[in-house]
């Protein structure tokens, strides 16, 4: 009995004996190991991903090469390219302007992102008489690089060529407002300069004063820049502006010949006949405007009833002059045939014997220095010279001028 239980245990105990693996020495499952099946998996990842390791790095280095064969191809086309833009800088220089054209256009062609170029051959087109191949590179650039005042300068200048006022003038505004280098003030100012008198040509003062008052807020107190930008003011009728820049000017170098001259029309100008004879009495070599200015400031000064500081017989004398002479120049114009003389005779008649009545008023005794009287004469001095102007009575003297600025002095120029 107890031999075939002992049987039965041995039997059970092989039974339950698990098999393992002969490689491994791992319990099998499912008829087969799974360690083995988790080793070859292993292996089958790994050599995959030496083997994308690999090829990643052959792909670098292709990728290397490939980016330094496309570096040095680069480099040569660039290098080229610089060739053919230096000829044609060298070919521009020397006015051979369609050759010129041509050799930027190929490097233009051979370095695309260079705007430098294109801009330079935009230039070429343009001194060339391409202006509108010119002005459709220029605005391309433009359109990368609305505030590039190189690229808005050149558009500026081509609106000026197709006397486009407008266009002109906002291009110029655009390429001053532009983003310019801490270095290019110079640059900036000559511009400004430049937009000035395109604007004074063409009429349009009160553009080019408010350019005049940007451009001297910062001006350099350098003799040259003080003159110039003083006979801008002058030419866009700002003589008060004008008289400090000359002042300015003067008080680095009192002896410029320029300076004085603008000072003393400045002065004049503006009614300081005293300091225009000063002013023009100091320049050297008058030419003849000056000569005739320093004449009428005399003339004024010495003519002038009203000045401050006179004595009554002084001024009696004046007065009486200036009468005696609007008189005679009305009996010179009744004689002159024409129609307009014949249209203003009565005027002129009247004008005449209210100037003979006032002579004799003044030579009288009954004259004390009234000074409604001087300003009556005055006044009539005005309308004398107002009417022999309107028929047309012979030039202007030196006298009849100086007699008309001393009635516009007070005011008595109006009709």
């Amino acid at each position: 009995m107890l031999s075939s239980d002992s049987s039965r245990i041995g039997a059970a105990t092989v039974a339950s004996t698990p098999d393992r693996c002969a490689g491994c020495g791992a319990v099998l499952t499912g008829g087969g190991c799974p360690a083995c099946a988790d080793n070859g998996l292993y292996r089958f990842v790994h050599r995959e991903i030496l083997l994308l390791l690999a090829l990643g790095a052959i792909a670098g280095v292709l990728f290397l090469l490939t980016r330094t064969a496309a570096a040095a191809n680069r480099g040569m086309r660039v290098r080229e390219a610089a060739v053919w833009f230096d000829l044609g800088q060298r070919q521009l220089r020397a006015r051979r302007l369609e050759e010129a054209v041509t050799s930027l256009r190929r490097a233009t062609a051979i370095d695309r992102d260079n705007g430098g170029y294109r801009l330079r051959l935009a230039e070429a087109l343009a001194a060339s008489g391409h202006d509108g191949a010119a002005r459709q590179v220029l605005l391309e650039l433009r359109g990368r690089a609305p505030e590039d005042p190189d690229i808005n300068t050149s558009l500026a200048r081509l609106e000026v060529r197709r006397q486009d006022l407008t266009a002109a003038v906002r291009y110029y505004e655009n390429a001053l407002y532009g983003s310019w280098p801490a270095d290019q003030a110079a640059a900036r100012r000559h511009l400004r300069l430049e937009l000035i008198r395109y604007l004074l040509a063409h009429g349009e003062q009160r553009g080019a004063l408010s350019q005049l008052l940007v451009l001297s807020a910062n001006l350099p107190e350098q003799v040259p820049l003080q003159v110039e930008a003083a006979q801008l003011f002058m030419s866009a009728g700002d003589s008060r502006r004008a008289l400090e820049h000359f002042r300015q000017a003067l008080r680095a170098d009192r002896d410029n010949a320029v300076a004085l001259a603008g000072a003393g029309e400045a002065a004049f100008n503006l009614g300081d006949y005293t300091r225009a004879r000063r002013y023009l009495r100091a320049v050297p070599r008058q030419a003849e405007r000056i000569r005739e200015l320093s004449t009428l400031a005399d003339l004024v000064l010495t003519s002038d009833p009203l000045m401050p500081g006179l004595r009554r017989e002084e001024r009696r004398r004046r007065l009486l002059a200036g009468l005696t002479h609007a008189a005679a120049r009305l009996e010179s114009c009744l004689l002159q045939p024409g129609r307009r003389v014949e249209s203003s005779r009565g005027v002129m008649k009247s004008l005449r014997q209210e100037a003979l009545s006032l002579a004799d008023a003044l030579t009288g005794r009954r004259f004390r220095g009234a000074p409604e009287v001087l300003e009556r004469g005055v006044d009539l001095l005005s309308r004398v010279e107002r009417a022999a102007d309107g028929a047309g009575c012979g030039t202007l003297t030196n006298v009849d001028r100086a007699l008309a600025l001393v009635a516009r002095r007070y005011g008595s120029d109006e009709p």
